[in-house]
């Protein structure tokens, strides 16, 4: 039985309070998580029983998409879908929250509901790094590489530090049923000044990700060099443990960003409260 905390907590706070929201939400977050999963493996399973394992070093979703114009518009396609369910994993982890819960079909219709919003935020944040990084390669083209690395690695920090600011966003969006635009500019709201504590959290959380997908990697390695890794049995297998690692991540992470939405939250309205307080102290 999880227990929203009632106070902020420190960063371990945080990560704690987000492994025990993953645990208590998985058993009804996990099945919208691996519809999601198959339904991107669709296109690429079907790209290994019609063509085989790809050529050389590529990776088969490069290889589908230099290879089959159809599959790779269906992947596009599929993708825009799975959005809804990203969105579902959200709704049925914030559930977990609150006393009255909620079912995987309410969950799944909450999340499809809010794909437009969710695609429109991915195309606003998509554009707003693709044209400034443009902009640079067109200045830098001919410049020094001095002047490249230089700023490159600035233009890099400052990527870094903007992801901080809105990786909340997607949290809103669902939990507090806002807008696009509206959801960006909360989450750089409430995580004003409390950059570091984010970024620290996130930090575990990619480290945490990265062994899982390593030792994902290390099983589908196996099972490729025990199959074959040209048959297209051995593609599927790695399909499906591919699947069945990012079914188990994604939920983790919602669990982890709704934690830190709701940490923040308290940390905001303890501010405006005590705020208030001293103004009629005064």
């Amino acid at each position: 039985m999880y227990t929203k905390p009632t106070e902020p907590r420190s960063i371990g706070g945080v990560l704690d309070d987000g492994l025990r929201l993953w645990m208590a939400a998985f058993s009804r977050a996990w099945p919208i998580a691996i519809m999601g999963q198959l339904l991107l493996a669709v296109p690429l399973v079907m790209y290994w029983l019609q063509f085989g394992a790809p050529a050389g070093v590529q990776q088969p979703m490069v290889a589908m998409m230099r290879g089959s114009i159809g599959l790779s518009l269906a992947y596009m396609v599929v993708s825009i879908a799975a959005i809804g369910f990203h969105n579902a994993v959200i709704a049925q982890t914030d559930a977990a929250t609150k006393t009255a819960g909620r079912t995987i079909g309410e969950s799944l219709a909450i999340g499809f509901r809010l794909l437009g919003r969710a695609f429109l935020m991915g195309i606003l944040v998509g554009l707003a790094v693709a044209i400034p990084v443009g902009v640079l390669f067109v200045i830098l083209v001919g410049a020094p590489m001095m002047w490249r690395v230089t700023v490159g690695g600035l233009a890099f920090l400052a990527l870094c530090y903007a992801i901080g600011k809105i990786i909340l966003a997607a949290v809103i969006l669902i939990v507090e049923d806002k807008g696009a635009t509206e959801s960006l500019g909360r989450s750089w709201t409430m995580t004003s000044g409390h950059w570091w504590r984010v970024a620290t959290i996130l930090t575990v959380l990619v480290i945490v990700i990265v062994a899982v997908f390593l030792f994902v990697g290390i099983i589908a390695g196996i099972v490729a060099a025990t199959t074959g890794s040209a048959s297209a049995i051995s593609g599927i297998l790695v399909q499906v443990i591919s699947v069945l690692g990012n079914t188990l991540i994604s939920p983790l992470y919602s669990a982890v960003l709704i934690s830190i939405y709701y940490d923040l939250k308290l940390r905001k309205e303890g501010a405006d409260l005590a705020g208030r307080v001293n103004a009629l102290a005064v």
